[in-house]
């Protein structure tokens, strides 16, 4: 059939607009309904409650952060951030982590794994410490009491590794590395450094001394802040501030080979030339710990 001048084929079939997933009221909330599919010779698919379903999808994808989040932190917790590679003599271990937990043990082999939070003493005896995340060493020598921290500082956005000296003696050599900071502290002063070979030391009196042997470093104490240069040297009293930067003469670094056999108390450092320079007044520091002898 022909109507005026048309084929009538062209009457045959109306197009009409797309039609678009919509919702209706039902049962417990709006329902997805899937129009169209008896056009295309399907079956019909069940209408999906829309509010139930959003809140259903949101609340998997809520949990999957959280996951995603939480796991490697948790686990971030129970792995080792360096490990004793050698030693000499008498060195003892008090971890949270590492089993017997609270307990002061004598390490018996290489490749003992330290975690945030253990104690590390040394009798008489030396140890050398390799960091996991930079390969830092830190090298215990005689008589020394410490302290490893390590965790993420939220608000400058980097993981700050803190060794706190109770007493004793150690030298270390920690490059830069990018998302990570370390720095040294006692009851008398903060050290911070900047890619840095450091000797840092509290003696019997209770001060604190700092050598810097390459790079910088900056000496924190009572609100004032110093920073050496290679071949300078500070000396900090507890609730004083550090000593202007005097020049002290590098020795060689001290080898865990070279055990030195010492009486049971730290070796008083060289005497510190006069004050002749005013340190700048900066942020106050605290600090905080107290030595514990080992269970033998």
């Amino acid at each position: 059939m022909r109507q005026g001048n048309r084929p009538s084929y062209l009457y045959r079939f109306r197009v009409r607009p797309p039609r678009v997933l919509h919702a209706r009221p039902g049962p417990g909330g709006a329902l997805l309904s899937l129009p169209g599919s008896r056009l295309l010779g399907l079956p019909s698919l069940p209408t999906l409650p829309i509010l139930p379903t959003l809140l259903g999808l949101l609340s998997l994808l809520a949990l999957l952060a959280f996951l995603a989040f939480s796991a490697p932190a948790a686990a971030a917790a129970d792995e080792p951030i360096g490990k004793i590679v050698k030693f000499v003599g008498q060195i003892w271990v008090r971890s949270q982590v590492h089993p017997p937990t609270g307990e002061w043990v004598l390490v018996k082999d290489k490749d003992h794994p330290l975690y945030a939070g253990d104690d590390i003493r040394s009798g008489r005896g030396r140890a050398e410490i390799l960091f996991r995340r930079d390969e830092g060493i830190l090298r215990v020598l005689e008589n020394t009491q410490l302290t490893l921290r390590e965790a993420p500082e939220p608000n400058r956005q980097v993981t700050l590794r803190r060794i706190f000296l109770v007493l004793g003696r150690v030298w270390a050599q920690i490059a830069p590395r990018r998302g990570l900071a370390t720095q040294f502290e006692s009851n008398a002063a903060i050290a911070g450094l900047r890619g840095t070979t450091i000797e840092y030391w509290v003696d019997a009196n209770g001060d604190t001394w700092v050598l810097c042997t390459e790079g910088s470093v900056e000496v924190t104490a009572a609100g004032v802040t110093i920073t050496l240069a290679v071949g300078q040297a500070t000396r900090v009293t507890p609730g004083q501030p550090p000593l202007a930067p005097f020049s002290l003469p590098a020795a060689p670094p001290p080898t865990v080979e070279e055990l030195v056999v010492l009486e049971e108390k730290v070796i008083t450092p060289p005497g510190v030339p006069a004050v002749t320079v005013a340190p700048t007044p900066l942020s106050p520091v605290t600090g905080g710990g107290g030595i514990v002898s080992p269970s033998r």
